[in-house]
Order: C-alpha cells, then structure tokens, then sequence
C-alpha cells in the first residue's frame, strides 16, 4: 500500500485534475484505489469529492471515497486501513495545516506547477513541508504546450529544488471537459498523444513509489 499525496502551496495548478488522473491511471491498472477529499468543508463537497459523484452517476469505475474533513488524521488512517493499493489524497491550496496532516503519512508528494512564473515561484511552502518531513517529493508540469521556452524555463528552475517528472501533463481540453462526466482526459480520447501521455505519468508515479518501497526494505534488512 503507498499514500500519493497531491499538493502545493497554491491554487490553480490541477490539484484535484491531477489527482483524478493518477486515480483512474490505478484503476485502469487494476490497483484498487481510495481517494482521500482533503479540499473541502464539513460536509465532503470539495472538488474531488464532486469528482466522484459525477463519476458514480455516469457509471464509471469507482475508488473508494474518503471524505476528511471532520477528522482528517483520523479519516486518513481510515483509508488507509481500507486495504487499498493505493491512496490518492487531494489536499487544500493555502491550508499547509491541513496538507502538513497528509504529508505525516504521504509516500510520494506530487506537486504540479503550471509553467508559469508566478506558480513555479509559489511552491516553496510544499516543498519546504515536504523536507521537512523527510518525505520524497517529484514535481509534475501541467497544463504545458509544445516547444514552450517558458515550460522549458520552469523545468529547469524546478530541476534545482527536486525532482521534474518526464511524465507531464499537457494543456488539453479535455482534462476539462472530462470532469463534468466524472472521467479524465484519457477517458475522454480514446487515442492519440494524450494516452501516451497519462502512461508516462504513471509509470514514473509508479516507478517511484516502487523504488521507495525497496529502498526501505533495504533498510530494514540493513538494521536486522
């Protein structure tokens, strides 16, 4: 079981988009998956949890929905007492205390940037949380259009604090229009560059959860 905790220290960058995208990449890979809706009031109606709902009433596969909004530690341990493989948690822009509580538990911190210069320069809080609970942290470009010299810029600047994922999500309509129907973008189209795209991005998810796992069995041999 591996907690992929989504998070950064603003708003705007594809939090709950990209948090769908690696929940339904899980399920197409036969993982079971529970999600965790950080982003949200007492009652449960954040973005992911709209997500999900959407998706019930369309039909589409289903991971098992934790709302945490009462008790979030308490409701954390919930889903991960689930018996999921995986546990996507989606984590409110601007309350690092509420995301500190899902890096307590986080695997893999993924945090997406847009290319932009105000979003790159606005991620140092996640970061800085992240190290300092001695979690590992990637950092996944969103919303990028080809050749971009400013996608390039942002790369490069990101390259100095963590690592950039070669998995990158693109600037598509339909990570937009997908969510309506409670799907992703690769539900969407069927074919094409998009496809591609979104296996890249999990497998280098996926590579990464993987190699923290052997690492702490090293570990744990090393110690015996």
């Amino acid at each position: 079981m591996a907690v992929i905790v989504v998070a950064a220290s603003k708003g705007g960058v594809g939090k709950t988009t990209l948090s769908a995208c690696l929940t339904v990449s899980a399920l197409k890979k036969g993982y079971q998956v529970a999600i965790v809706d950080l982003d949200g009031h007492l009652e449960g109606l954040g973005s992911f949890s709209r997500w999900y709902q959407l998706r019930e009433q369309n039909g589409g596969d289903l991971p098992h929905l934790q709302p945490a909004m009462r008790y979030p530690d308490e409701e954390l341990q919930e889903a991960i007492a689930s018996g999921a493989d995986y546990v996507i948690v989606d984590t409110p822009p601007g309350n690092m205390a509420r995301a500190k509580e899902a890096l307590e538990v986080a695997d893999l911190v993924v945090i997406p940037v847009r290319p932009s210069p105000i979003d790159v320069m606005n991620m140092d809080a996640i970061v800085d949380a992240a190290e300092a609970y001695q979690k590992p942290f990637v950092f996944v470009m969103n919303a990028t259009k080809a050749k971009s010299k400013m996608a390039e810029g942002a790369r490069k600047y990101l390259g100095h604090y963590g690592e950039v994922l070669k998995g990158e999500v693109g600037d598509r309509v339909s990570y937009a229009s997908g969510f309506l129907k409670g799907m992703v973008g690769h539900e969407v189209e069927s074919k094409g560059p998009i496809i591609e795209e979104m296996k890249n991005l999990w497998r280098a998810v996926e590579g990464r959860v993987k190699r923290k796992a052997k690492r702490q069995v090293r570990e744990r041999k090393g110690a015996a």
